[in-house]
């Protein structure tokens, strides 16, 4: 179920809502896709700035808005209930999600698709997406205990 979204996936939604592909929002998404793991909107303001867009946060937030309702990143909340945003990559995710320092890491287990692939076909369903969320302690954490 892999797929990366592109830039030309990103224009035909705005121009289906009828917005401009600026160059802003161009930079934004090739910059949200460079990133790997969960990031802050503070996170991606900091690599805009440093690629040289200089906006302020309010575009930012609008621009991150549209890339959200399209599709390209998703909303996340941590451990401690701070929003955090996600490439998509795929429409399947799976990741193991700390509970006490909130660290998430992604995990690519081809089993777990082989496994959800049968499940569907067995039940005649046509998957569109799916996530798995394993919630406990990371090995730092768990020696903290």
């Amino acid at each position: 179920m892999q797929k990366k979204y592109n830039l030309t996936e990103f224009e035909s939604f705005l121009k289906a809502r009828t917005h401009k592909s600026t160059p802003i929002r161009r930079k934004l998404l090739e910059i949200a896709e460079s990133i790997k793991g969960f990031y802050s909107l503070e996170d991606l303001y900091n690599l805009a700035r440093q690629s040289g867009i200089k906006h302020q946060r309010l575009t930012l937030l609008r621009n991150v808005g549209l890339m959200v309702d399209a599709g390209f990143i998703r909303e996340v909340r941590d451990a401690d209930g701070n929003l955090r945003y996600e490439t998509r990559r795929s429409t399947s995710h799976h990741y193991l999600f700390c509970v006490v320092c909130g660290k998430c890491e992604f995990i690519r287990d081809d089993a777990i698709e082989s496994e959800q692939e049968k499940l569907a076909a067995r039940e005649k369903f046509e998957p569109i997406s799916h996530t798995i969320c394993v919630k406990g302690y990371c090995k730092k954490c768990r020696h903290k205990l």
